[in-house]
Formats: C-alpha cells, sequence, structure tokens
C-alpha cells in the first residue's frame, strides 16, 4: 500500500479533489426556474416596451433588463417579432403576482 501511495499519490489526491468538487457542485446547484417568465410578444411590442413594465420591479434598470434579455434568449433587441416568445426574468414574488392576475382574467 504504501509503494502505490508514493508512485501515485498526485493522482489519488486529483481524484479525491475532483469528486469532492463534482458532489460540491451537484449539491450547490439552484433552481432558477421560478425567477424567469416566458412571455409572448404583442404586435407593436418592443423589448423596451417590455422593460418599462418589468425592470423596475425586478431591480434592474432598462439596460440591464435588456441585455439579460437579449443574452438569455440570443436575441437581438431590434430583431424582435410578435408571435415570438422570450423568457424575462422575475422576482419569485412578482410571477406568482403574474400568474394570479392570469387566473383572475382567465376566470371572467
Amino acid at each position: 500500500m504504501n509503494i502505490v501511495w508514493k508512485k501515485y499519490n498526485y493522482v489519488i489526491i486529483f481524484i479525491g479533489l475532483t469528486i469532492l468538487m463534482g458532489l460540491c457542485f451537484l449539491f450547490n446547484m439552484e433552481d432558477h426556474s421560478n425567477h424567469y417568465q416566458n412571455i409572448v410578444v404583442q404586435k407593436g411590442q418592443t423589448l423596451w416596451n417590455i422593460a418599462d413594465e418589468y425592470a423596475d420591479k425586478n431591480s434592474m434598470s432598462k439596460d440591464e433588463f435588456i441585455h439579460w434579455v437579449e443574452n438569455h434568449n440570443e436575441i437581438n433587441a431590434d430583431l424582435l417579432k410578435a408571435g415570438q416568445e422570450i423568457k424575462i426574468p422575475v422576482t419569485e414574488h412578482q410571477h406568482s403576482v403574474n400568474q394570479n392576475q392570469e387566473y383572475a382574467l382567465n376566470d371572467k
């Protein structure tokens, strides 16, 4: 056993650290699905209009909001089309408020 350790100690340490780091990443992964909302772009709507509605509610500037949406949807704000579905950042509270409003509208 001593010979194996002397010969392969760096490999054993490397494998051990790799397994440990993998377990840390696995247990620290956070579910961010409740931080996003998918919306469908309406006719005449721009990313700036959407930013007017959602940016302040999520403690973001309009520029930050637009940049986030462009990066996470791999789109250009100037090429936004009606009917296109995009992901926007929302807080958990804001997401539940929007869902409750949607349910209320559907009940009518």
